[in-house]
């Protein structure tokens, strides 16, 4: 849970150096982050972002592409035809 800068996906606090996700710590396949925005109001938001993992860094990237606006269930972009707003 990030509750201070630097929002780095390590967790820990202020004092904490800043340390980049290690993706290869990951397994190969899709994943996601979760963020719980809390407004001052006491509303409360939570917004998706997926994220894929390759199996090696000799694999090609798949760019990955949701109609949702929450980005849920994304889709291998590569021989779609997409329309309207993405």
């Amino acid at each position: 849970m990030e509750r201070v800068a630097p929002y780095d996906l390590g967790g820990g606090s202020v004092a904490r150096a800043f340390q980049t996700l290690r993706t290869e710590l990951l397994g190969p396949g899709l994943h996601r982050v979760d963020a719980d925005l809390l407004y001052q109001d006491g509303t409360t938001l939570r917004v998706t972002a997926p994220f894929e993992v390759l199996g090696s860094s000799s694999d090609t990237p798949t760019l990955l592409v949701s109609a949702d606006a929450r980005r849920t269930d994304p889709i291998p972009l590569e021989g779609q035809t997409l329309g309207g707003d993405v």
